[in-house]
């Protein structure tokens, strides 16, 4: 859990979080680890590394624009698609995503539980 702390602690020091995101994306790794600890490190890092950059788009009224449905059909496919949803609706309480960051952060999700 070192490099996420490592991480968070760069994108906090360079100002793409505040310290307040950095608290609530510490506690999405918590929500993340209270679910699985079963993971890929590697794609919880880069899951982590969206999420920063997410806020940071939120906070300026940015889009990544909507994630096409075509291809997040093959998302609601993954095994562990519905745990994921659970998942992010506990982080979405903490923090709200708006619509069009929702489906990659659930794509990230499942991605980390491959």
């Amino acid at each position: 859990m070192n490099s996420i702390n490592q991480r968070l602690d760069i994108f906090n020091q360079t100002g793409i979080i505040t310290n307040k995101e950095k608290e609530i994306l510490e506690k999405w790794v918590e929500i993340i680890n209270d679910y699985s600890s079963q993971y890929d490190i590697e794609k919880l890092e880069r899951m982590i590394t969206h999420c920063a950059m997410m806020m940071k788009r939120q906070k300026n009224n940015e889009s990544i624009g909507e994630l096409p449905n075509e291809f997040f059909a093959s998302v609601k496919e993954h095994k562990k698609y519905e745990d994921c949803v659970q998942i992010f609706n506990k982080m979405n309480e903490i923090y709200h995503v708006n619509s069009s960051e929702e489906k990659y952060l659930i794509l990230h999700l499942c991605s980390c539980f491959e």
